[in-house]
């Protein structure tokens, strides 16, 4: 597998194997370390032996320690496929956050499956916000099932959900772990799977995205060993010379830690090849770790340790929460014999950081008092007496030495402090609260002058769904611009973007798009649905995403279309895609950006940018086409552009295409064709995509298909979720029936019985997921005991909505989708 191909099953799967990356020599050398180390566990530091309890090590490690840890990292940067497939990710030389092992002792328990990174608060939810970070586990032996193997469920990096455990595992009571009943599998590279066959080879690895559920298994080894784990963590590395507030600014995500030591950070892949002889190595490994050295032979730095501490701090991370201060306080301040005097008792960690520092600075001032005091009495000591000339005061050689001393140091640490510190990027973007800033204010707030309200029809995002998302657009999110790329719905809409961008000419890719994307003809469905995007038994919508809140609107079918066609002329045309990306970023560095409050990114630059798309936009739309030619489009700047009767090309007239009438202004370049011939048979759509369905359909109604969610409404005009199982003919009408389950909530009893419905039956209506406006009926208390009737004000993109109840005029918010039915029927869904 090359690297470009690792990179794309890491987006789309979460995690990938690598082969053979360190040496027999180097695996034992390491490993025989570590087992040394493993047997003095209970001397090690609070935070590495914190897992003792459940029978794990995580040990931060240092190139000083021993020569294998250098020799290991050098091994590893030397495999091309891992660098590429990094790089490919995260962008150029990564940043490397952590130097670890992770040890599973004998006996070690099952973890439950879990995340690194939380959902709530991570670059899943928040890519422009917080890092996406990459483990990479290198095993240090022979890893079947028995002695750990990590267990992987693969995928899962794109939910959003509190617990996957039922979705990965299931009831491991009930389930004979064949590996086909759930998604969740152990990391072997042998090529097999399972507790007998699969086997994680020793040397061999695999990186995996931190959002990712995993878990470690128990330790059952019959042999008594320990299964040890190499570790290397990776995010993306910044620009030397760039600002926070102009360019990357995220910080590491909600419940991440690393286990890393102080003095190894700030520093990034290119420093694994000599680790541990120029690079990687005290006493500059702590200079770098501390910002106050940036080697100049690389333009990319990596995380230091200062602006990790001070995030841990701010965000309360793992460590650093105020309820863990005072276990976390015995166990240094008592590790290194502090006497009490010198402790502070405070609480919190707002209050505990500015009480220890005036301790220690009273401390200090103290001691350098009883200097001075002991340098006076030194200085002038008693006087004898001589017959000889009086002389002055003894010692004032000293003071005058002393006060010189004095004034360079002062003057030192004023021009440091001026000029190094005052003048660093962090203490820029401290001093202008942009470092501080909140990603973006409350969206919940739905007072009237709150700005940040959604506007228009909110809903909530389905697999079959085609997302057009407003948050990505940077150089430094890397492989994260194509993160939607690979929700279910958008990868089938771009299989069609990509076979429609091959069509010979613009008039033909508009035909078959304008067909393709046709809605529904039943005129009771309120909005618009694709049937030939459908999954999950789903018709699929396009929705739009609100860069201010994050909150999806459903689009219209005109810019449905017109939003595919845009997307079909820049797969076809990588010149045009380049300008659309670089006026992309434009706009979201005006609207995301650290200065996004200033009235040059508010009112001139994020205008210019979106004057620049359309601009594109109506340039690529000039220009006709005929019937029978393929047009290949070449942007010109119109001051150069030249008539010549004898060329082969000429510059075509001025004409806009139907979907780019909205546009006011001329294109700043016109468009010339190169004619050639057509194919005289053209597919329309891919050939697996042109199977008719088996039954005509005899009416306009809406047509359902087995597997097909539907709305049944009750005898309370409720609307209840239910899935057709079955599809048949009625008579000789040409008119069908649906046996649909009586309800998605039954146990596997029940779920056999079913309720026949005729076409065209009211009580049955095509499901659509609930949008601003819809009245519905609410389990308030979750228990299935009280419901009251309401209607949504807002659909979140957590997956939750805000509802004011009929009755009483109550706003609540935070409703979870589940509790909550339409009523009354589609004339209420509107």
């Amino acid at each position: 597998m090359t690297g470009p191909e690792a990179a794309e099953v890491m987006l789309k799967y979460g995690a990938v194997t690598f082969r053979e990356l360190l040496s027999n020599d180097t695996i034992t050398a390491l490993r025989t370390y570590l087992d040394g180390k493993h047997d003095y566990r209970h001397e090690l530091p609070y935070n590495e032996n914190f897992w003792h309890d459940i029978g794990r090590l995580s040990l931060g490690l240092g190139t000083e320690d021993h020569e294998s840890i250098g020799q290991a990292l050098r091994e590893i940067a030397q495999h091309d496929t891992l660098q590429t497939t990094l790089e490919g990710i995260l962008g150029p030389n990564p940043a490397l956050v952590e130097i670890s092992t992770l040890t599973s002792l004998n006996g070690a328990e099952q973890q439950g499956i879990h995340t690194d990174s939380d959902w709530f608060g991570s670059s899943l939810l928040y890519s422009r916000t917080f890092y996406h970070s990459y483990s990479f586990f290198v095993a240090l032996q022979d890893t079947p099932q028995k002695l750990g193997a990590t267990t992987v469920c693969a995928g899962s990096h794109y939910c959003a959900n509190e617990d996957l455990e039922a979705i990965c595992v299931g009831d491991e009571d009930k389930l004979d772990r064949n590996y086909t009943e759930t998604p969740a599998i152990e990391v072997s590279t042998n090529g097999h799977i399972g507790p007998e066959r699969g086997l994680l080879r020793r040397g061999d690895g695999f990186l995996f995205h931190q959002n990712v559920w995993h878990r470690g298994p128990a330790n059952r080894d019959e042999d008594g060993r320990d299964r040890i784990m190499f570790i290397l963590t990776f995010v993306s590395s910044r620009q030397k010379k760039s600002s926070i507030r102009e360019g990357d600014h995220r910080r590491q995500a909600l419940g991440t830690y690393y286990y890393q030591r102080w003095n190894m950070w700030g520093h990034t892949w290119n420093d694994l090849l000599e680790a541990g002889r120029s690079t990687l190595a005290q006493p500059v490994a702590a200079l770098r770790a501390l910002g106050l050295h940036k080697p100049s032979q690389q333009d990319r730095v990596g995380i230091t340790f200062i602006e990790q501490l001070c995030q841990q701090l701010a965000n309360g991370e793992d460590f650093y929460a105020d309820y863990m201060l005072e276990e976390l306080r015995d166990n240094f301040w008592n590790r290194h014999g502090m006497p009490p005097f010198l402790q502070s008792k405070q609480e919190t960690w707002k209050e505990y950081i500015p009480d220890i520092l005036n301790i220690w600075l009273r401390f200090v001032g103290g001691l350098y008092c009883a200097g001075l005091v002991l340098m006076f009495c030194v200085g002038y000591p008693p006087r004898k007496r001589t017959l000889s000339k009086p002389q002055g005061p003894q010692g004032g050689g000293n003071w005058k030495r002393l006060a010189a001393l004095h004034g360079v140091v002062v003057m030192s640490f004023v021009l440091f402090q001026v000029l190094v510190v005052g003048r660093s990027d962090l203490a820029k973007d401290l001093r202008s609260g942009h470092a501080a800033k909140r990603a973006f204010p409350d969206p919940n707030d739905h007072e009237n002058d709150n700005p940040y309200r959604p506007k228009g029809p909110t809903t909530f995002p389905e697999r079959s769904d085609v997302l057009i998302s407003a948050r990505f657009n940077a150089d430094f999110l890397a492989s994260y611009n194509r993160f939607m790329n690979y929700h279910p719905g958008n990868a089938k809409w771009l299989e069609f973007v990509k076979y429609w961008s091959q069509l010979p000419t613009r008039k033909l890719q508009q035909h078959a798009i304008t067909e393709a994307l046709k809605g529904p003809t039943n005129p009771t469905v309120s909005i618009f649905r694709i049937p030939l995007l459908k999954q999950s038994g789903m018709a699929a919508r396009f929705l739009q995403q609100d860069y201010l809140t994050g909150s999806w609107h459903v689009m219209t079918q005109l810019e449905a279309l017109e939003e595919t066609k845009r997307a079909v002329w820049m797969q076809s045309h990588p010149l045009w895609a380049s300008l659309e990306t670089q006026a992309k970023q434009n706009l979201a560095q005006s609207r995301f950006g650290a200065n996004r409050e200033s009235a040059l990114a508010k009112q001139f630059a994020q205008r210019s940018a979106l004057e620049w798309l359309d601009r594109l936009w109506s340039a690529s739309c000039e220009g006709g086409d005929d019937d029978d030619s393929q047009t290949t489009a070449i942007l010109v700047p119109k001051q150069q552009r030249r008539t010549d009767e004898h060329s082969k090309t000429s510059s075509s007239t001025v004409r806009l295409c139907d979907t780019c009438n909205h546009s006011k202004q001329r294109s700043m370049f016109v468009v010339r064709h190169i004619i050639q011939p057509v194919p005289n048979h053209i597919s329309l759509l891919p050939t697996p995509r042109t199977q008719q369905s088996p039954i005509p359909l005899a009416s306009d109604l809406p047509w359902y298909e087995a597997g097909e969610k539907v709305y049944v409404l009750d005898e309370d005009s409720v609307m209840t979720t239910h899935s057709v199982q079955l599809v048949a003919r009625i008579g000789e009408s040409s008119s069908y029936g649906y046996l649909v389950r009586d309800s998605e909530d039954h146990d596997e009893t029940e779920q056999n019985v079913g309720i026949l419905l005729q076409q065209g039956n009211d009580d049955l209506q095509p499901f659509r997921p609930l949008q601003q406006g819809d009245a519905v009926e609410v389990d308030y208390h979750g228990n299935g005991e009280e419901y009251y009737r309401g209607r949504v004000i807002h659909v979140h993109p957590d997956g939750t909505a805000t509802v004011d109840y009929f009755d009483d005029n109550e706003v609540q918010s935070g409703v979870d989708l589940d509790l909550i039915q339409p009523i009354m029927g589609p004339r209420w869904l509107r």
